[in-house]
């Protein structure tokens, strides 16, 4: 993880969303051998319904090095596009308007894709003193259509009301803490 003060490794970090643990779950039944994912075995009529409006999918675009460069949205669920302001479905995450949260997920994508495993992140953000905001997102590499790929999960808990229009802007650029969480594996939480 990069040499960020604000990234810290927590290594009994849970998900406070349960579907975090869906998709995982479900991940893991559909892993080969070799443990990697090929989106072709993935189903997603399968899915539990509450995870659509959070999903998310990449393309990895990787630099003449082979490593990741930028990661193309191939999916942005409604709930993610509703809350952002900005669909980015078939558009760079580089080009993503939010810096903070840009960095941040492109940090956690680019190591899923380098270590092969998958990654959870909490962001806490602190707006107006008391007001808190977490952010979780899940992320597990993938192979699709030959290549890499990032199949993920964002979830974000309002904080108490009210909240409004204004609080969600000023979150956009709040103060932050995140902590994360290698896993070996699909559904590892143990």
């Amino acid at each position: 993880m990069r040499q960020n003060p604000q990234f810290h490794e927590s290594e009994g970090l849970l998900p406070t969303h349960q579907e975090h643990y869906r998709l995982s779950e479900y991940l893991l039944q559909a892993a080969g051998a070799d443990g990697m994912i090929d989106w072709r075995d993935v189903r997603p009529e399968e899915f539990h319904p509450s995870l659509f409006p959070s999903l998310v999918m990449y393309d990895v675009v990787l630099d003449e090095k082979g490593t990741p460069a930028d990661f193309v949205y191939r999916i942005m669920g409604n709930r993610l596009i509703e809350f952002s302001k900005v669909n980015m479905t078939g558009k760079p995450l580089s080009t993503f308007p939010y810096p903070k949260i840009r960095d941040t997920v492109m940090e956690i994508a680019k190591q899923a894709h380098t270590s092969g495993r998958p990654i959870f992140c909490a962001t806490y953000a602190n707006v107006d003193g008391d007001k808190t905001l977490l952010t979780e997102r899940s992320m597990y590499p993938i192979r699709r259509n030959g290549g890499p790929a990032i199949l993920g999960l964002i979830t974000v808990t309002k904080p108490p009301p009210p909240y409004s229009e204004l609080f969600k802007e000023k979150f956009l650029e709040a103060a932050e803490d995140d902590y994360f969480r290698m896993l070996d594996a699909p559904n590892a939480w143990a």
